[in-house]
This record gives C-alpha cells, structure tokens and sequence, in this order.
C-alpha cells in the first residue's frame, strides 16, 4: 500500500509539473509516450552519444522474460550497441532511464527498452495536457491499443518528440499492413522529421471534445513512428509517406504486451 501511495504522490506532483512544462524535450518523471529520448553506447569511463528518438508505448514482458515494465521504441534508434537510453539526452547517470533489452527482427523495426523503475512507466501521452479551442483541457491517457488491422481506422494522430502532436490519415488499410520500403507497417500522411522515429501512433478520433469525458481523453494506441518512406503509391503518386508498425505486428514478433496502467 505503501508503494502504491508513494506513486500516487508522485504523479500528483509531476502532473503539476506538467502543466506548466509543456516541451517533449524537457525531464518527465515519471515518463510519457513520444518524448524525447537518447540511446548511448556504453565506453570505458562513460557514453558514445547516438540517436535520438521518440518514447513510444508503454509495454511489459513476457515470457521466457522476466515480467518488467517498459516501452516500446524503434529498433533503429538503439541499434549497434546503443542500448542505453536517457531521457531526455545523454550523458548524465541522472537522467539514465532504462537499457533496451528485446529487439525486432529486419522488418520489425521495434525495440523494448527495460525502464528501471516501474513507478516511471505510465499510461500517459504526451502533450500529457491538451488544450480545446473552448479552453476546456483533458488529460491523454492510454486505455486501448490494435490487437488486429481490424482495429485500425484511417485517422490518426502521432505524437514525437521533434513535431509534436500531429494529425493524418492512414492510406490502405483494408490490405492491412504491408512492406513498405522494407518494413512491415502502414503509409500515412502525418508529418514527421528525424527524431520521431519511436513515438507513438493512435486513433486521431480519440482526441474529440465530445468524447473525452470528466478531462480525459482515452487513447487507443496504433503503434510507433518508423520514419520517412518515399515510394509510389497507385492513386495517390510519388511522396514521402510517414510508415508506422502497429501494435499487433511488433506483438506478434516481441514476447511483449501493450502496459494499460493498474
């Protein structure tokens, strides 16, 4: 019970916090999907400095895995020993969130990385707090997630630690997901840029004054932001598409499950 209250206490005082701190590059304690994140690779002495990526879902383990609570981020982005993750940036031990420990296969760009403290992962999205043009305020909080393309509607919202909060739409997805430029995912039109890559990927409808209820907005998560995907699509010609990898893929591959809080 103890334990319990101390978190409680905790995401008080952070919730406070976060109405005012309002950049997917600041600290988060505890942590929200599509902020900031750095990967490093461990050197004598310290860290080589590597990419920077985005915080996707939050997930757990399953077996042949010790049961432990993390998130779900891109293989890329902590790829060739860059394993280490900081939030919000390398080098300081303080800021050490975690070491990504499962990873995807060549077209399954999706990675997990272990958080250290359990009472750091939560079910919240960032921008944590969004503003309605009426001034009415809710809080995103992940409730749901795609066990199947039968879960996957057309528009979509992303959020990532470069853009922000963005909003699209998917293209294709009676075919369900497909390779495209070699992963296994959906095209959209979301805007994105380097360092989204991770960040986290949901039903766009989520976000609506009339159904966020008592100031919060339920998130159904879709998956993670990949990257930038040029290619030609019939009907729609050549562009620079934005590709995600949805939940029930990176599931399928990783002993993983998407973490709903509780």
């Amino acid at each position: 019970m103890l334990r319990y209250a101390i978190l409680i206490v905790v995401i008080l005082i952070i919730s406070l916090q976060l109405s005012v701190i309002s950049q997917p590059d600041d600290v988060y304690r505890p942590l929200a999907a599509g902020i900031r994140i750095e990967a490093a690779r461990r050197v004598d002495g310290g860290y080589e400095r590597g990419y920077l990526c985005s915080l996707g879902y939050p997930a757990y383990t399953l077996y042949p895995y010790t049961y432990t609570r993390g998130y779900i981020t891109a293989y890329h982005c902590v790829q060739n020993g860059y394993t280490t993750v900081f939030q919000p940036y390398c080098c300081d031990d303080q800021y050490r969130i975690g070491e990504a420990t499962i990873f995807g296969t060549n077209i399954i760009d999706a990675a997990f990385i272990d958080v250290e403290n359990d009472y750091l992962v939560t079910n919240l999205v960032y921008p944590v707090y969004y503003e309605f043009p009426n001034g009415l305020t809710a809080t995103l909080v992940i409730n749901d997630y795609a066990r199947s393309e039968n879960d996957i509607y057309e528009y979509v919202a992303k959020s990532g630690a470069t853009t922000g909060l963005t909003f699209g739409f998917a293209y294709e997805i009676e075919n369900g997901p497909a390779l495209y430029c070699g992963q296994e995912g959906y095209l959209t039109d979301l805007y994105a840029e380097h360092g989204d890559s991770g960040g986290i990927v949901f039903r766009g409808s989520d976000i609506n004054y009339y159904t966020c209820q008592d100031g919060e907005c339920e998130i159904t998560v879709y998956g993670i932001i990949i990257g930038i995907c040029p290619m030609y699509l019939s009907g729609y010609g050549f562009r620079n598409w934005t590709l995600f990898t949805p939940t029930f893929v990176i599931e399928s591959q990783l002993p993983v499950r998407t973490y709903l809080g509780g």
